[in-house]
């Protein structure tokens, strides 16, 4: 099956999830390729998932801010996109041999898994976790709870990613955090500031690599998953 693989400059939210539309959009049309995306924003930017309650933001902070806020169309909860390499692909239910949710997030943890790896980094779903608290409690802020199939590094979630299905195309949305204002975060969602405290790239590896070289290595893995 075709691939298409876009490499975005930093563009704002709303283009962002326009393109992302787009693709989905392209693929649930009936057309048999796969289009992936890698991007970053500018302005940061505040998604909230396709469904989010937006009660839970705290709109007046946002407004002081000045921050751009759109919708994404996966689930979950809210992002705060700054300094962060995102990804989105579209691809046809035909491409998978089992579509079920698990299934398919299991592949795509698999693939990410890999990408950590390229960088020295030994990343586990959050359902492989010895733990006391339940995955899956609903939280304003995405990176405040752990779903099974989220990414885990020393205990400690990093990134998120979320689906929209449709009758042929599944769209999948990922973030990776380069760097990360957890305070800020916590402001914006009313999230309690004794939260657990996610990780970045940054705190887990103790220096950034440039982002064309997280880029190619976060392509390649994407590219060997679809090749394959």
């Amino acid at each position: 099956m075709k691939l298409e693989i876009l490499q975005d400059p930093s563009l704002p939210g709303h283009v962002n999830m326009e393109k992302d539309r787009l693709h989905f959009e392209r693929v649930e049309g009936g057309e048999e390729v796969i289009l992936l995306r890698l991007y970053t924003w500018e302005p940061r930017c505040l998604s909230l998932g396709a469904l989010q309650d937006e009660s839970g933001v705290n709109w007046d902070l946002v407004q002081r801010l000045g921050l751009d806020t759109v919708r994404r169309l996966t689930g979950g909860g809210a992002i705060l996109h700054e300094n962060e390499l995102t990804y989105s692909w579209a691809a046809p239910r035909s491409f998978f041999p089992d579509v079920s949710v698990d299934a398919v997030l299991r592949w795509s943890t698999h693939v990410l898994t890999g990408f950590y790896q390229s960088l020295g980094l030994a990343a586990l779903p959050a359902s492989r976790l010895e733990r006391d608290e339940p995955l899956g409690s609903r939280t304003t802020a995405c990176y405040a709870g752990k779903e099974p199939w989220d990414l885990t590094i020393g205990g400690r979630k990093i990134g998120g990613n979320a689906q929209r299905r449709g009758r042929r195309a599944i769209f999948q949305h990922g973030s990776i955090p380069l760097l990360l204002d957890w305070e800020l975060v916590c402001q914006l969602t009313h999230t309690p500031t004794d939260t657990e405290r996610p990780l970045c790239l940054f705190e887990a590896l103790r220096v950034l690599p440039p982002l064309i070289d997280l880029e190619r290595l976060l392509e390649e893995a994407w590219r060997r998953a679809f090749e394959s």
